[in-house]
């Protein structure tokens, strides 16, 4: 049996290089996986606000006012600068009126010339003793003594048409007097030579027996039988001279009437004319009139002027340019953001949102609430760079201005950062997200 040594059993080298080092590790392994847990534990539970941000500017919300002249004109008066504060109806630039005066003039000339040769062929048509003239014409004399001029001209020129008319229809009733005289002649003729023809007649009748019985000589028997022919020849030339007179009168009848036809035709076809160049007239008249009664150019609303273009007296001002913006005063502040197509569906109206202003000093200057009032209906594109985007108008709180302190004037054009808050969801949901997103894509079958 062998002997126990009293002496303890010799230590390796492992065993003086790791000292009992199990403990440590088991308590390492715990504190990770414990740290792990948590890790997990809070994330699963911890919500993150969510949110879209857009990059927007501040304007007002009925927008800023542009302008602009409808057919432009040379600057006559320039009644305000960049800053100036105006009212409703204020007299901002005034226009150079004279040519427009001259037109109006001019067409106020026309007008006045056509409608007293309207009022001269209203007069004929109707057969009237003198002319009448409008009313508006009339009271328009004391002012216009040119007026009573072209009054005079139509009333000597309704006498002379006058005049010349009666001058013919004048003669050709003189030819019907004359082929009147002539047929009565003819007529009287007519009878005469028919009475002879009857008495030829009778005297042949007469004789006839004493030349059968040779009391009479057949040489002025035949002599007596011509005379008979000759005057039946005369009584048919005579009938058919009154006919054609009868109907030489009927024909220079229808000439008078033909006159009064022609003249009537030609008032009438002028009448038209007349109506249809004061419609003209008119049309030209109220434009220029319009165009005066914007001569001077007008503040719509109150604000305050900017981005003045006029600068010079005398200067010219093209059509529908932009002349000066007025920015409202009174309108609510709004913020228009710009948002990505790929966020638009996040963002709905009444949802609250963040603003910043990078203008004001940040650490200093709150960060302001507000909530989405409007959002685009369909997708915008910027002209400029092509890029799309949705619009979306977020609205501030009158009280939350406030807080921006007195030294911070927010004004349209200051740009803004706008935080749109989206639905929360936990830290986990939100770092999983790509990689689920990502599965969904790779196990797709071909």
């Amino acid at each position: 049996m062998p002997l126990k040594s009293d002496n303890p059993p010799a230590k390796t080298d492992t065993d003086i290089r790791h000292p009992k080092t199990w403990p440590w590790i088991a308590f390492g392994c715990f504190l990770i996986f414990g740290l792990l847990g948590g890790l997990v534990s809070w994330s699963a539970v911890a919500m993150i606000s969510g949110a879209v941000i857009g990059q927007g500017v501040v304007t007002v919300e009925s927008n800023i006012k542009t302008i602009q002249h409808l057919d432009g004109g040379i600057v006559a008066a320039i009644n305000v600068r960049n800053g100036d504060r105006v009212k409703e109806g204020d007299i901002l630039i005034r226009l150079d009126e004279t040519s427009a005066r001259a037109s109006l003039g001019v067409i106020t000339a026309r007008l006045n010339e056509v409608y007293a040769q309207r009022a001269r062929l209203e007069a004929e048509d109707r057969n009237l003793p003198d002319i009448v003239y409008p009313d508006a014409l009339m009271s328009a004399v004391e002012k216009d003594p040119r007026i009573s001029g072209l009054m005079d001209a139509q009333k000597s020129l309704l006498v002379s048409r006058r005049t010349r008319q009666l001058g013919e229809k004048g003669l050709l009733l003189q030819q019907v007097d004359q082929l009147g005289e002539q047929i009565n002649g003819l007529n009287a003729e007519h009878a005469a030579k028919k009475r002879q023809a009857e008495l030829i007649a009778q005297e042949i009748t007469s004789v006839k027996p004493l030349m059968d019985d040779g009391l009479y000589t057949q040489s002025r028997f035949l002599s007596l039988e011509r005379e008979a022919a000759r005057l039946d020849g005369e009584v048919g030339k005579l009938v058919g001279d009154i006919a054609r007179a009868h109907s030489a009168v009927i024909e220079t009848k229808l000439k008078i009437a033909q006159i009064d036809k022609d003249v009537s035709q030609t008032v009438l076809t002028d009448l038209r004319e007349a109506q249809s160049k004061i419609a003209e007239l008119e049309e030209q008249r109220v434009a220029t009139v319009d165009k005066l009664n914007r001569i001077d150019i007008r503040a719509p609303r109150a604000g305050i002027i900017h981005n003045i273009a006029v600068h010079t007296i005398g200067g010219v001002v093209s059509a529908a340019s932009p002349i000066l913006e007025i920015i409202p005063e009174e309108d609510d502040l709004i913020i228009e953001v710009r948002l990505a197509p790929s966020d638009i569906d996040q963002v709905r109206i009444g949802q609250s949102s963040q603003v910043r202003f990078a203008a004001f000093d940040q650490q200093s200057t709150p960060a302001l609430e507000g909530r989405v009032k409007k959002v685009s209906a369909a997708q915008l594109t910027d002209r400029a760079t092509g890029t799309q985007y949705f619009s979306a108008i977020v609205q501030i709180d009158p009280a939350q201005l406030a807080r921006l302190g007195p030294t911070n004037r927010l004004v349209p054009g200051i740009p803004a950062e706008v935080f749109i808050e989206t639905t929360a969801r936990t830290a986990l949901s939100y770092l999983s997200k790509p990689l689920v997103d990502a599965l969904a894509l790779a196990f797709r079958e071909r």
